[in-house]
């Protein structure tokens, strides 16, 4: 599983979300997909309010978070029909 690693920029501590492979994704349970999508998306509004307060170093990192969400939640609609 892709981890969130914390890097340290000239004092201001800037978050880097590294975007999860479609294989990892599709070995996570149901309930796993649950818990890291809120866990995504709780990340991505501390982005997009890192963001508003002081430009982020690389705000491809937001398309990145948003993107991963929208993984994670078309495997979980693939699983929950599955069932």
């Amino acid at each position: 599983m892709a981890k969130s690693v914390f890097k340290s920029t000239l004092g201001r501590r800037q978050k880097i979300i590294n975007s999860m492979k479609a294989k990892d994704i599709k070995g996570l349970s149901v309930n796993e997909l649950a818990a890291k999508i809120s866990e995504e998306t709780a990340s991505l509004s501390k982005l997009k309010l890192n963001h508003s307060i002081s430009p982020l170093d690389n705000p491809m990192v937001i398309r990145d978070a948003r993107r991963t969400i929208a993984r994670l939640k078309t495997e979980l609609t693939t699983k929950k029909s599955a069932q």
